[in-house]
């Protein structure tokens, strides 16, 4: 009877469980940054963003069909001053 060590094979699959994961999430749509879809009514419906650091007057909103677009640049921030951060 022989015996076989397979352990130099395995390590070669270490992490392949995350991989695979991933492969399977792949189809799964995420959104960013988070939304909520209200409706007002049969016909009207109010979309809220969530975009910290953003003005109303940064972004730039399109509906080119059926498909709505939200783009934004930041406006002029204020300079930020050095500092240090004391934890808490």
């Amino acid at each position: 009877m022989r015996n076989f060590d397979l352990s130099p094979l395995m390590r070669q699959w270490i992490g392949f469980d995350k991989l695979a994961n991933a492969l399977q999430n792949a189809g799964e749509s995420q959104s960013f940054p988070p939304y909520n879809i209200e409706k007002s009514d049969d016909n009207h419906y109010r979309i809220t963003l969530a975009l910290a650091g953003f003005r109303q007057e940064d972004l730039e909103i399109q509906l080119e069909g059926t498909r709505l677009s939200v783009k934004g640049t930041p406006g002029s921030q204020k300079k930020r001053k050095n500092g240090c951060i004391k934890g808490l």
